[in-house]
C-alpha cells in the first residue's frame, strides 16, 4: 500500500506531512522495510532479511489502513452531530 501511494506520488519525501509521519512510523515499528520502501537510502538485502521486509511491509500496511479507518469513522461520527 505505501509502495503504491509513493508510485501514484501521493506519498512524496519533499514537503508531506503525511511522508514524514509514514516515514517515522516505518522507522519505529518496522526499520527494516525501510530499506525496500526507500531504495535510495537501502544497501543489499539478503533472502531472509526481504523476506523479513515483507512481513514487516504487510504489517505496517495493516497499521496505516487501521488509521485511515479509525479517521474515517470519526469524521462519520462528527458529521452526525
Amino acid at each position: 500500500m505505501i509502495t503504491e501511494m509513493k508510485m501514484k506520488e501521493i506519498l512524496v519525501q519533499e514537503g508531506d506531512d503525511l511522508w514524514e509521519l509514514t516515514h517515522i512510523q516505518i522507522q519505529w515499528i518496522a526499520p527494516s522495510i525501510k530499506e525496500e520502501l526507500f531504495p535510495e537510502e537501502s544497501s543489499t538485502l539478503t533472502k531472509y532479511e526481504m523476506n523479513t521486509t515483507k512481513l514487516y511491509l504487510a504489517l505496517v500496511s495493516m497499521y496505516v489502513l487501521h488509521l485511515v479507518f479509525t479517521e474515517s469513522m470519526f469524521l462519520i461520527f462528527l458529521n452526525q452531530f
